[in-house]
């Protein structure tokens, strides 16, 4: 299990309950096996890191955990800790399960961690960005204000990259590149 979803045993050893409430493995004969879901999570892993975090982030998207988060972190950013704390009331007693859920939601690019060492919500999960059809004008799209063209290039890389029938090398978007 843990070779196919590229996840290192101890994680899948310690997550295996967790993993199993929410979708992605089942129970069997004294084993657990992937669920459809789980196997395309370790599918998408195999081919691109972002796109699985894209298809876990939208699996979950109504999971009581995501809601609890974007509930607390909505009005304004809280420590880990905090997070952690939030999530586990009433649920259990152990601080490293709530800590638990708040990896996960970051590598489901729910949450992320600021400048500031707190937590915030990735700002797609505040307010969906509104879609764009493939037929925009491109003088619409370099019309965008720049942070709002970069995101929608870096979204048509994506978009690109899960259409192509095999993997692409590693490219630097609009974003990186501003970097450099």
């Amino acid at each position: 299990m843990s070779n196919a979803l590229g996840i290192a045993e101890r994680t899948i050893a310690d997550a295996h309950g967790f993993l199993r409430q929410n979708g992605l493995f089942e129970a069997g004969c004294q084993t657990f096996t992937l669920t459809p879901a789980g196997r395309r999570l370790a599918e998408l892993r195999a081919l691109d890191s972002a796109h699985a975090r894209l298809y876990l982030r939208e699996l979950w998207a109504s999971a009581w955990f995501t809601t609890a988060a974007v509930g607390l972190l909505r009005p304004c950013p809280h420590d880990a800790t905090a997070l952690a704390e939030h999530l586990i009331r009433g649920v259990s007693r152990r601080i490293e399960r709530g800590l638990h859920l708040v990896h996960w939601l970051e590598y489901a690019l729910v949450v992320r961690k600021g400048d500031d060492g707190r937590m915030t919500l990735v700002r797609e999960t505040l307010t969906p960005p509104p879609s764009l059809s493939f037929m925009v004008t491109s003088e619409a799209v370099t019309a965008l204000p720049r942070e709002r063209f970069l995101e929608v290039m870096d979204a048509y890389r994506t978009i690109t990259r899960a259409l192509s029938p095999s993997p692409q090398p590693a490219e630097t978007s609009p974003r990186d590149q501003q970097h450099a």
